[in-house]
């Protein structure tokens, strides 16, 4: 392959002419954990780590472990830690430890002892190649020794080693800072449905004036009525794609993953269509029917007419009273949970929706109430768009700057 002046081929790609390749074993030392039962876990001490802490971060380890033992032996700060066997290492969870600490056996570290390589780099190089290239995935997946020992990566000067992972650890500041943001948004949401949707806190123009009432739903205020669900709407639910032929386009068909592509309003996220006269009309509510969907609470609403499998249930409304969009919410926030029947395998049918009581504000106060929850959730859906949009630059830059298609010296292209 023909090769750019300045660059040049090697085991791991085109790399900058000034850039070495060296295996992992020149540069770390690995440790591997031991068991939780060898441990007597304190208040304080040594953080100890299992694999189910490292969700709790995206880079740092910091304290996020409720697991602390005395012990001398640990693997010291800025080492880099990951999981060793099983499912996780495809999740690539990698992280830097913050502080001097120590782990169970299910979680190997890769401690830094020479001064040719940063830490943060290596840590950058990990997470660009993923856990899954390094280990042995043909029965259970593991990383041993022997896989990391011969493993292979590019080894730039180490100011500029020290100018990528700068540049890539300011992008992980900013998706933190929207992940915190994105966090408190949806608590103050949550916030303002417990307050709007019971009625303890009146919109402008729909001031209390009679009070409260105790109904069997809990207190809601007198100039509110009640009603169960069967009152104000038609139950829906799918059938067997096996029962159709898919289509480029027509009517969109919907299975439960594609409630993940949308956070509120369903249109034609889904690469399944049919031709059918038997559709569900757009505004109607659906969600799943059965299985632990029902406990991440994927409540949607149609933007198209539309139809969908046996796993999804959807309600239209048949009435006036009713606004499909503050159904919407009024089940968002009471939770597919507390409708369906848990007691073996989930699931919620038309016994479970029909007799289902909510609160029924007059209609131009559910109007209001929706309005300020949907102003509540496009801000936090913007947000969620930057997020996503900042993941993939970051993933382009990772390509790049890893790779020295583009370089950094002192923050500067070269």
């Amino acid at each position: 392959m023909e090769v750019k002046e300045g660059y040049k081929l090697t085991e791991v790609g085109v790399i900058p002419e000034k850039w070495e390749i060296s295996k992992l074993q020149d540069y770390i030392t690995i440790t591997s954990g031991d068991s939780p039962s060898k441990f007597i876990f304190k208040k304080s001490g040594v953080p100890y780590y299992k694999v189910e802490q490292l969700n709790n971060t995206n880079k740092y380890l910091n304290n996020h472990t409720p697991y602390f033992i005395n012990m001398k032996q640990k693997v010291v700060h800025n080492s880099v830690i990951f999981p060793k066997r099983g499912a996780a290492i495809f999740l690539n969870k990698i992280r830097l430890l913050k502080e001097d600490a120590f782990f169970d056996t299910n979680l190997m570290a890769l401690t830094i002892h020479t001064n040719e390589l940063l830490a943060e780099y290596l840590f950058y190089i990990l997470n660009f190649k993923g856990l899954d290239q390094i280990a042995d995935t043909t029965s259970v997946p593991q990383i041993n020794n022997k896989h990391i020992n011969p493993f292979i990566i590019p080894i730039p000067p180490k100011p500029e080693q020290q100018a990528i992972a700068q540049a890539l650890s300011d992008t992980d500041a900013l998706i933190d800072a929207l992940e915190k943001l994105i966090e408190k948004k949806c608590h103050i949401k949550q916030g303002a449905m417990q307050e709007l949707l019971t009625g303890k806190r009146r919109l402008p123009g729909f001031e209390v004036k009679q009070g409260y009432k105790q109904m069997e739903l809990g207190e809601i205020p007198e100039d509110w009525e009640t009603s169960k669900l069967q009152n104000h709407v038609e139950i829906t639910s799918g059938d067997s794609p096996s029962k159709f032929t898919f289509k480029e386009n027509g009517v969109p068909y919907y299975k439960v993953e594609q409630l993940n592509n949308a956070n509120k309003y369903l249109s034609k996220e889904t690469p399944y269509f049919i031709d059918t006269k038997n559709t569900v009309l757009k505004n109607s509510v659906i969600f799943p029917k059965r299985g632990a969907a029902i406990f991440l609470n994927k409540i949607r609403l149609l933007a198209d007419d539309a139809f969908f499998d046996t796993n999804l249930m959807a309600l239209t409304i048949h009435t006036d009273e009713l606004l499909t969009e503050y159904l919407f919410y009024i089940l968002d926030f009471n939770g597919l949970d507390q409708i369906a029947d848990t007691t073996s395998v989930p699931q919620i049918n038309n016994k479970h929706i029909n007799p289902f009581v909510i609160p029924m504000p007059p209609k131009s106060e559910q109007q209001a109430i929706a309005a300020i929850l949907s102003d509540m959730d496009s801000e936090i859906e913007a947000i969620e768009n930057k997020l996503q949009k900042t993941k993939a630059i970051k993933g382009g830059m990772m390509e790049k700057l890893l790779s020295g298609k583009i370089r950094l010296v002192n923050g500067e292209k070269q």
